[in-house]
């Protein structure tokens, strides 16, 4: 069963870090997160880097 669509939103538990280059461990992080923008009308899930 496929996880239910969010939208984005504030809360920190939904967000992601992601290191900008895994293989250097000095690289700064990248927050993303998965969702969906609320005033797009088909509602089509992708990752946003905020």
């Amino acid at each position: 069963m496929a996880a239910p669509l969010r939208t984005l939103s504030n809360n920190y538990g939904d967000c992601t870090l992601i290191r900008a280059e895994p293989e250097n461990p000095r690289t700064p992080f990248v927050v993303a997160q998965l969702g969906a923008d609320p005033m797009d009308p088909t509602f089509r899930q992708a990752v946003f880097f905020l």
